[in-house]
């Protein structure tokens, strides 16, 4: 839920997170189907990457279908971003992009969120402040 408060879609009407860590993606995954009971085809993905990679959109969106589990069925149209980099990247041959999750129908999914993100920060507020 803390990962849900620093990543997820917070100005929709449903539930959704992003990130470009594989790590952080599948454990909100794992999260959303132990913790809400959300099931993993009810979950719609999409990349976004750069312009430079466009070349590339269906090997990045098969590393990320293999990596989550989420079948390629579940994708949605890529996110192009149109913005040269100034910054030339060690690792550009690794470039796997942005993974950006939504479940469908969640509404009443993103309320609990809410609700669970509220009393978290109630229950500490008083020992960061």
């Amino acid at each position: 839920m803390a990962l849900y408060w620093a990543e997820g879609f917070k100005k929709d009407k449903q539930l959704g997170f992003a990130n470009s860590d594989p790590r952080m993606i599948n454990f909100i995954i794992y999260w959303l189907e132990n913790a809400l009971k959300i099931k993993k085809d009810s979950i719609k993905a999409w990349v976004t990457i750069n312009e430079d990679y466009i070349r590339k959109v269906k090997e990045i969106e098969k590393y990320w279908s293999e990596t989550t589990g989420i079948a390629l069925d579940n994708f949605q149209k890529p996110t192009i971003q149109k913005v040269k980099w100034k910054k030339q990247y060690e690792n550009k041959d690794n470039y796997k992009g942005v993974l950006r999750l939504r479940v469908r129908k969640s509404l009443k999914h993103l309320r609990l969120m809410y609700g669970f993100i509220e009393g978290l920060y109630l229950n500490t507020a008083n020992k960061v402040s």
